[in-house]
């Protein structure tokens, strides 16, 4: 695989902080183990929160960014730049970015493929109809017509018509498929990379960590209910994600919230393993890392169970945070649990997202999606 490269777009709004970075560093490291040559292609875009180059990838001289390269393109000079990659032989992927979705619109690019990782479609049929009888389940078995779908997403769907497509799961896999019409060629798992929960593993555990994402996504009332059921009411709450939206949330619903800031993830690592139990109210994710950080880290998590659970399967360290009963049950055990079962829960996930495994996988996706011969 020498000979193989492998270019990952970037727009400059995803700080260090973002999903879409770590995602990368992860899969960039797991390229290098396998032999693959990486390159972030940073496009500076014009949104208001973009993060200057040399903050994002170096600090005081170093490399922050550290496996494979990174180059600094202007969006203007994007097409210029993909041109020249794919001529030289690489490989170009990026995810379904609001910013980098519009502005591939109708462009055909030779061996760029797109991983589906937002899914905007999805959110816009939750937003407007998530009080429908049936719910998500329902919309995704044929409550509404793909013509409306397609229409409200186009912007979407047209980058997706022209080049091969894969998903970050199974679910969105089949929320694409069902809903857009998009054909997807297979699914790639967000990378994990192991080395970095080696040591997260706390015997010693106390308190709540709560995960609060911004109004659109977060069931508040979801996160009342669990509390009410897992904690005193004058305990400490901790919690990460919207600083504003959770302080909010303890004033509307009454709880002591205590921020622990943005933090960069091993930090957020050692939190979640310090913790008895994390939860996650999320509820229109197509797959959320909260909950498989926290199990990496040996910290039982309490979530809507779809559909990170796909990789994870059933276990005695997740609680459906819509079933009181499960978490009674289950909370009562998790204070006393074996290593055995944490280590079980473990291995599934890297079973199927440990980044050297992730990165063969990419790779023979892509030499299958452009029939290539190295």
């Amino acid at each position: 695989m020498e000979r193989v490269k492998v270019s990952l777009i970037l727009p400059s709004q995803k700080s260090r902080f973002s999903n879409l970075y770590e995602v990368y560093t992860d899969l960039s490291s797991g390229l290098t183990r396998i032999g693959v040559e990486s390159q972030i292609v940073w496009v500076r875009t014009d949104d208001k929160l973009r993060i200057p180059f040399g903050e994002l990838i170096r600090t005081d001289g170093k490399e922050r960014y550290p496996f494979g390269s990174a180059i600094e393109v202007d969006g203007s000079q994007l097409r210029t730049t993909l041109d020249e990659l794919q001529r030289e032989g690489s490989f170009i992927v990026g995810v379904d970015d609001y910013w980098f979705m519009n502005w591939l619109g109708d462009q055909h690019i030779r061996n760029l493929a797109i991983w589906a990782h937002y899914f905007y479609g999805h959110t816009f049929l939750f937003k407007r109809y998530r009080n429908a009888a049936g719910g998500l389940v329902r919309m995704a078995t044929g409550y509404l017509p793909n013509e409306l779908a397609i229409r409200t997403a186009r912007f979407y769907t047209r980058p997706m018509f022209l080049h091969p497509v894969f998903a970050q799961s199974l679910w969105t896999s089949m929320l694409l498929e069902r809903f857009l019409t998009v054909s997807v060629k297979g699914v790639l798992y967000i990378p994990v990379e192991a080395k970095l929960y080696e040591n997260a593993l706390r015997k010693e555990k106390s308190g709540i960590l709560a995960f609060i994402g911004g109004p659109k996504d977060t069931d508040l009332s979801a996160l009342d209910s669990t509390l009410k059921i897992m904690a005193q009411r004058n305990e400490l709450i901790d919690f990460f994600g919207d600083e504003k939206f959770g302080l909010k949330f303890g004033e509307i619903y009454g709880w002591k919230m205590n921020f622990i800031g943005k933090v960069e993830r091993t930090e957020l690592i050692r939190n979640y393993a310090e913790h008895e139990v994390v939860i996650s109210p999320i509820f229109n994710g197509t797959f959320e890392m909260v909950p498989i950080q926290s199990l990496l880290s040996g910290t039982p998590v309490i979530s809507f169970t779809q559909p990170f659970m796909e990789v994870v399967g059933p276990s005695e360290m997740v609680a459906n945070i819509n079933n009181p009963g499960e978490m009674r049950r289950k909370s009562s055990i998790w204070k006393c649990l074996d290593q055995d079962t944490v280590k079980r829960v473990k291995e599934r996930i890297l079973e199927k997202m440990e980044s050297s495994k992730v990165a063969r996988d990419l790779v023979t996706m892509l030499q299958d999606l452009f029939m290539r011969e190295f």
